[in-house]
């Protein structure tokens, strides 16, 4: 089914994602943000500008993957037929946008209980704070991303359905 798949395809990029923070040489510590990368093609110190593409370039691996995910989710549905009526694409987006958001909201109120249950443990401002507070930033931008693409997807839905002096009218009782 249509529904299967998406959630196929929404845990396949969800790993995907959370697994392409450390392909592009990340890690859950802090201190191992590589920022050397932001200045690649700067002549002068912008920092603003190295901000914003540390930023970048630590999400990137997430992002490409929700971007797949949207991609995967519009190569998968069929071609509507050339009498048929404009069908909606927020379906399938709605679903995939969330379960993302769940397992994002989920997995940050995991990392919150761990670091409320630890909160006496020698090492927990050490190991768990420092990723609780990437989590909670990564999660804050794809959150920004999800709601934006829903109301990308719910204004394609709307363009694309015929105007209300299109739609075929009931026969008036007379």
């Amino acid at each position: 089914s249509v529904d299967g798949g998406v959630v196929v395809v929404v845990l396949v990029v969800e790993w995907a994602g959370r697994s392409g923070l450390f392909a592009l040489g990340n890690s859950n510590s802090l201190a191992s943000v590589d920022i050397s990368k932001a200045y690649t093609g700067l002549t002068a110190y912008a920092q603003t500008l190295v901000g914003l593409l540390t930023c970048v370039i630590v999400v990137s691996g997430p992002l490409l993957a929700f971007f797949a995910a949207l991609a995967a989710l519009a190569l998968a549905s069929p071609p509507p037929k050339p009498d048929a009526p404009p069908r909606p694409v927020s379906g399938s987006v709605l679903l995939a946008v969330a379960l993302l958001s769940f397992l994002r909201v989920g997995c940050l109120v995991c990392f919150c209980g761990v670091a409320f249950g630890l909160r006496e443990h020698l090492f927990v401002w050490s190991v768990v704070a420092p990723k609780l507070l990437a989590e909670s930033a990564l999660s804050a931008t794809l959150l920004l991303l999800h709601a934006a693409t829903l109301l990308l997807a719910t204004a394609a839905d709307h363009l694309a359905a015929p105007p209300p002096s299109a739609r075929p009218q009931p026969p008036s009782p007379s």
